[in-house]
């Protein structure tokens, strides 16, 4: 037994040496060869040329559906109208159309492009990557599925401008290219805040006149730099003249830091009034509270749900309820806003539960949720959104003008004259000191 090993592992030995002799001689009569590398064409070496980097627009069109991107400041994507859009997911599109690189041989077809799902009947889909020098057009297709045919088995097969083969890849290529183009869209339609904890410019609670401060809420950023707000005939434009407050602890309290409303309103001013083009210069402080709702509302604007789009009669959106601009610094975004849509009737909370001996208490009304219309100026989309914050979004010039003389916190105040004509002034000055001292000198 212990020959016949030794002479086996010799014949191996012996067989090892000569594949490496002549093993790439007798390996393709074997049929053994490794397979011939794909060849080049002018599609794949148009593709080869692709680099992320320099794509400045994409613009991919499947069936009825149109995605745009563009290509903004800080290497940031966009849409027409300044949508926010999910970066990764743009990024990513971005990344796997500069990167194709077939591992098949190049097809010659005839002028039948059926079997590659290509014909301009099967509506393949059409992108078209746009650089500073030229527009890269990539026509992508599949075959109709046959009986038992896996998904996976389905090839995806690529057009590249005119030139005249087709290129083959794996079936993962079209899963990702054709996503909807929702699923590319941020639904929050203004994504720019910051949180913190906001105190001050809550609705007055005749049971709670000074409420504590809630948790953190959403305020537009910094990146925010001007809205308008408009009703039908009336209007009024908030210009940001500082950044957001730093928020402070309270010197009295070991919580979390928070945030004046009273302070942040030293951030904003009013800078105009009126809608549309019939504008008029107003530079006035804005009221803590009303200024506060805006702030709060504007981040809690979100899409409840794209809709098939309406001539704009039926929605109203050609004389428009409403209208929100907001401006960044890459340009402005303008939500117009129509005619009700729908609205939905709710069961209100439980009432408490019953005192003895007392009647008891009324069924809690109906809650009502009402939604309308609304697009974004320069694109054509359709979509609904909640009408809970149209209150704090947009409230009367009135309102939102300050009719306080003087604001500021007590805390800042370091000395206070009180001067009446014939008398001598009444002067206190804030220093340090023993809040618990009896006498002076303590």
């Amino acid at each position: 037994m212990r020959w016949f090993t030794t002479i086996l592992l010799l014949v191996l030995v012996a067989a090892a040496a000569v594949w490496l002799w002549k093993g790439d001689a007798l390996a393709p009569n074997l049929g053994l060869g490794t397979p011939a590398p794909a060849a080049t064409s002018p599609a794949a070496e148009a593709l080869a040329q692709l680099q992320a980097a320099d794509v400045k627009s994409v613009t991919l069109t499947a069936d009825k559906d149109t995605l745009a991107l563009v290509r903004g400041a800080n290497d940031t994507w966009t849409q027409p109208g300044f949508w926010p859009v999910r970066q990764d997911e743009a990024k990513a599109l971005v990344g796997v159309l500069t990167s194709l690189k077939s591992r098949f041989q190049p097809i010659m077809p005839d002028a039948d492009l059926k079997p590659y799902g290509l014909a301009t009947d099967q509506k393949p889909i059409v992108v078209k990557l746009g650089r500073d020098s030229r527009t890269t057009t990539i026509t992508l297709g599949r075959p109709g599925a046959k009986a038992d045919e896996p998904e996976y088995a389905r090839p995806t097969f690529v057009k590249v401008d005119d030139h005249p083969e087709v290129l083959r890849f794996d079936s993962d290529l079209m899963q990702i290219v054709a996503r909807k183009p929702e699923e590319y869209r941020r639904k929050q339609l203004f994504p720019e805040l910051d949180r913190v904890k906001l105190s001050g410019g809550e609705a007055f609670n005749p049971a709670q006149p000074t409420p504590p401060t809630a948790g953190r809420v959403a305020i537009v950023s910094n990146d925010i730099t001007a809205i308008k707000l408009e009703s039908g005939p009336d209007g009024v434009s908030l210009k940001r003249v500082a950044p957001n407050p730093t928020p402070k602890a309270d010197r009295d309290t070991t919580g979390e830091p928070s945030l004046q409303a009273n302070t942040l309103a030293t951030a904003w001013e009013l800078d105009a009034v009126g809608s549309g083009k019939a504008t008029s210069p107003l530079r006035d402080r804005v009221d803590p509270a009303k200024l506060r709702g805006v702030l709060t509302a504007v981040p809690e604007l979100w899409v409840e749900q794209f809709l098939p789009t309406k001539p704009a009669a039926d929605t109203g959106l050609d004389k428009p309820e409403h209208i929100l601009t907001v401006t960044r610094a890459s340009g402005p975004t303008t939500l117009k806003i129509g005619k009700q849509s729908r609205k939905i009737e709710k069961d209100g909370p439980p009432p408490p539960p019953a005192q003895p001996f007392a009647p008891p208490p009324p069924p809690s009304p109906k809650i009502v949720e009402a939604y309308h219309y609304a697009s974004i100026d320069g694109l054509d989309l359709l979509f609904e959104v909640k009408a809970d914050k149209f209150a704090d979004l947009f409230p009367k010039l009135d309102d939102l003008r300050d009719a306080t003389l003087a604001r500021f916190e007590a805390d800042d105040v370091t000395k206070v004259e009180v001067a009446v004509k014939g008398q001598p002034p009444l002067v206190l000055t804030k220093r340090k000191g023993n809040k618990a001292a009896d006498k002076d000198d303590e």
